[in-house]
């Protein structure tokens, strides 16, 4: 049986979302993003989620340090390749996800709105 990431990434973000915000509404929001499946020991634990040079990533809170790979990385790095830069947001109290974006290079552009947008360009 196949699990469905959008469902993972949805458990995964859904404390950080309006109350009574429900999948169907984050299905719609995110429609213009090809989800890839990230697991961990053949369980699926969130997902990279891409629309051009936007990227996202949304783990289960029991992945965190453990998903991420050479693979993944290599993916980022050619998608960086194909647009010259990628761009990413975090939420302002997300501090996981701030160092997970500044571990990988991107940089700080703007604040606003209680997030914080990176970018990350070719070397």
């Amino acid at each position: 049986m196949s699990v469905d990431c959008r469902a993972v990434v949805f458990e995964a973000v859904k404390n950080r979302l309006p109350p009574g915000f429900s999948f169907e509404q984050f299905s719609t929001k995110l429609a213009r993003f090809s989800f890839i499946s990230v697991s961990v020991k053949g369980q699926v634990v969130g997902a990279i989620m891409a629309d051009g040079p936007e990227v996202h990533v949304a783990v289960l809170p029991n992945a965190n340090g453990r998903w991420f790979n050479r693979g993944i990385l290599n993916w980022l790095n050619e998608r960086l390749s194909v647009f010259g830069k990628l761009v990413t947001k975090v939420m302002d109290d997300h501090s996981i996800g701030h160092a997970f974006a500044i571990r990988l290079g991107f940089h700080v552009v703007r604040k606003e709105g209680g997030m914080t947008f990176y970018e990350k360009g070719l070397a």
